[in-house]
């Protein structure tokens, strides 16, 4: 699970990355107001995944039995 918080992560903080560039890249004195929004927008989904909530939920350890635990265990 852990893994696919942080694949997670980071496609948003990249495509977040993209859209800011491409708003920049049009100049400052000329924003285009549908990437903005875009760009503020893709930034909700890294700060949801940020908060302690999610964060103890996908980063706990127990969610996963080791191997250490499963190998040499008689299966019922």
């Amino acid at each position: 699970m852990l893994w696919g918080w942080w694949t997670a992560f980071l496609t948003d903080i990249g495509l977040f990355g993209v859209l800011l560039y491409s708003v920049i890249d049009g100049g400052w004195k000329n924003p285009d107001f549908d990437m903005v929004g875009l760009a503020a927008i893709s930034v909700v989904l890294p700060v949801l995944l940020l908060l302690p909530t999610v964060r103890r939920f996908f980063w706990r350890s127990d969610s996963v039995p080791s191997l250490a635990t499963t190998v040499g265990t008689p299966s019922a």
